[in-house]
């Protein structure tokens, strides 16, 4: 097994001693993290990801001003967990796809369908725009890690240099005016004539 890994019940964990640059932000000792796997053979190659991406953070910590907080740390670490079981994921499910397709009449398509906030017969519609009215009229109010932990793998940021430059982003003044503008039409600040 990896130096930094463990298994407890069948689960697997790593962890690993804090790099001292990190420390300060981070206030502890070790970082702890589920895999949240079951397979040793996955395990193996989250912990070569996860010890990666922590050397590099620590690189840069180093060598640059660069004061990362600890939850954005955490998200680095957790993006990586959960690319890498998005991944295996989309591998099982293409192995549980049929082997040959269907007639094309036989089934009804996603097309015919179409988006649920568009398509006023859409049996989920209702529930896609309560959803879509209340995120985006929270916006502004979100948390900086959320909002970089969404934004991360919808840009596939997995490098630190990267993502230092979205944190940079999300923190500024501009950014958060442009959370507002988008969150103004859904919380009551503009009204709108349906």
């Amino acid at each position: 097994m990896a130096v930094h890994t463990f298994r407890r019940e069948a689960t697997y964990y790593w962890r690993r001693r804090t790099p001292r640059s990190l420390a300060i932000c981070l206030g502890r000792s070790h970082l702890f993290m589920s895999l949240r796997t079951t397979s040793p053979v996955t395990a193996r190659r989250l912990t070569t990801q996860l010890d990666a991406i922590l050397e590099d953070a620590a690189m840069l910590a180093e060598n640059t001003d660069l004061h990362l907080s600890s939850s954005q740390i955490e998200t680095m670490l957790c993006a990586v967990v959960q690319l890498h079981l998005t991944k295996l994921e989309r591998v099982a499910l293409a192995a549980k796809l049929p082997s040959e397709r269907a007639p094309w009449h036989a089934v009804r398509h996603m097309y015919e369908i179409g988006r649920a906030p568009e398509n006023r017969q859409h049996p989920d519609r209702a529930l896609a725009e309560d959803l879509a009215n209340g995120f985006w009229a929270s916006l502004p109010y979100l948390d900086t890690g959320l909002l970089t932990s969404l934004l991360a793998p919808a840009r596939r940021i997995t490098k630190p240099d990267d993502f230092a430059a979205l944190v940079s982003m999300v923190d500024t003044e501009q950014f958060r005016a442009a959370l507002g503008r988008i969150a103004c039409g859904y919380d009551g600040g503009q009204i709108f004539d349906d």
